[in-house]
């Protein structure tokens, strides 16, 4: 608050007669600073840098500035700075909500700016190898989190046996609904590729091989992208 004082004295024939004072109080216009959030790269993934900016944020009073930025993570960590700008790593992919409060130099508090983020995973790789005979047959799984670009299934077989070999390949969601199954694959590579598509549920895919005659080794290769 300012106090503003106004004194008026009423003087006749060089004699003060009386003094009147005035009091007005006006009041101050701090108004708090607006936070504003950015971030890059547009899709972060975990485990890599995140670079986030205030610069954007503002005073709306004239002469005012930001000295402080209020960082909370949504990862279960914080941090307090007086740059503009700063990094931060998450450990693990998943949904944040990234919390920015800036200071001016007044002392007043923005409210809370909050920006929803999505942290991919790392790409994932999976090494699938052994041997199969008629009747048998195995599996291996791998995760395929939301928002997965592609997951490529590369394989060779090799016959093992004088009886030409076949096998049946097999991939399932983590719905257990058959993405794509062939039979009677003989000796020989391929490769399937699957896009987001085809990856609209989120958990563990399940490929497997199945001998149906002869002996067959088997390398096979599960690549997921993001």
């Amino acid at each position: 608050m300012t106090r503003i004082i106004l004194v008026l004295s009423i003087v006749v024939a060089g004699i003060a007669l009386a003094t009147v004072s005035y009091y007005e109080f006006i009041k101050d216009d701090n108004n708090a600073p607006i936070a504003i959030i950015e971030y890059s790269p547009v899709e972060p993934r975990e485990k890599e840098p995140v670079n986030f900016s205030g610069s954007q944020s503002s005073d709306p009073d004239q002469g005012d500035t930001i000295t402080g930025y209020y960082w909370d993570w949504g990862d279960g960590k914080t941090d307090s700075t007086n740059e503009i700008t700063i990094q931060h790593i998450y450990e693990y992919w998943g949904d944040f909500i990234v919390n920015l409060t800036v200071k001016d130099n007044r002392g007043l508090q923005s409210s809370l700016t909050e920006m929803h983020i999505y942290v991919r995973p790392q790409d994932t790789h999976v090494d699938f190898d052994g041997h199969v005979n008629g009747g048998q047959g195995t599996g291996q799984g791998i995760f395929v989190a939301k928002k997965a670009v592609s997951l490529t299934v590369n394989y060779t077989l090799t016959a093992t046996t004088v009886i030409p070999p076949e096998v049946t390949l097999e991939l399932k969601n983590a719905n257990d609904d058959v993405i794509r199954r062939e039979g009677n694959v003989g000796p020989g590579s391929g490769q399937w590729v699957f896009d987001e598509t085809d990856l609209t549920s989120t958990g563990q895919y399940q490929f497997t091989i199945t001998g149906e005659e002869g002996g067959m080794d088997f390398e096979i290769d599960l690549d997921v992208h993001y």
